[in-house]
């Protein structure tokens, strides 16, 4: 871990407290696929059956499963 990065957590903690080490808002374009996509798409790697989160998010978008 880098000094700066200490420093920085430093402050945000003198500044704000234990709420002040959260993650804030992060720029750039939010994630397509939800926890649940990434985790089906593990299990059934797990299970011997190669795929991605993405095909996993289109097979559940055409059968209109909410996982």
């Amino acid at each position: 871990m880098h000094h700066n990065q200490v420093g920085i957590w430093r402050q945000r903690f003198a500044a704000d407290g234990l709420p002040g080490l959260l993650d804030g808002d992060r720029c750039g374009r939010p994630p397509v696929y939800g926890h649940n996509d990434v985790l089906f798409a593990q299990r059934m790697a797990d299970q011997g059956v190669a795929i991605s989160a993405s095909q996993a998010w289109r097979i559940c978008q055409a059968l209109d499963l909410k996982p």
